[in-house]
């Protein structure tokens, strides 16, 4: 029997990492605000895309931009091409990749690396959520803005009509 059969069900962890250009990084477990931010703006996107040809995702799940072995874990996406769902991964740019920037962690990846790699593979919109500003790449118009995300802003889509995420208190 192998260590892996004999270890309790419980003590068994699955390490998340992302390949970006042939580099493994391992992710952290992310933070309990880090979590609220991504459940807050993933239950008003599935909201808005209830009944649409569009389906959302909360990480992880595994993103194969390219063909090759690269794979990112966005927080969030939205994916409106099913063909580009195959063996449970989505191989190719979904519609919308949205990062919640955990400090110091991913910086760099989600404010540098990745919206780039995601401008490359064809992916219309890229939001990186921080605590009080989102930044938001819309690749189909070839701009890129600073929102404030502070409690009652609301952030707009430039690809989703009337899509509109407002940030709620996360108090406890």
């Amino acid at each position: 029997m192998s260590d892996a059969a004999k270890t309790p069900e419980y003590e068994m962890v699955d390490q998340r990492s992302e390949i970006i250009d042939g580099v493994e990084y391992m992710l952290s477990a992310p933070s309990w605000e880090h979590q609220d931010i991504v459940e807050m703006i993933g239950e008003q996107l599935k909201q808005y895309f209830k009944n649409k040809p569009c389906k959302v995702r909360m990480s992880p799940v595994a993103v194969h931009l390219f063909k090759n072995e690269d794979e990112i874990q966005p927080d969030l996406l939205v994916l409106c091409d099913r063909s580009k769902l195959v063996d449970g991964k989505i191989m190719g740019a979904p519609d919308l990749v949205i990062e919640v920037v955990s400090r110091p962690s991913s910086v760099e990846r989600d404010l540098l690396v990745k919206p780039m790699l995601c401008k490359k593979a064809g992916v219309k919109e890229y939001w990186a959520v921080d605590r009080d500003s989102v930044v938001m790449w819309d690749f189909s118009n070839d701009t890129v803005g600073i929102v404030p995300f502070e409690v009652g802003s609301v952030v707009k889509s430039s690809h989703f009509q009337g899509l509109e995420v407002e940030r709620y208190s996360l108090e406890w």
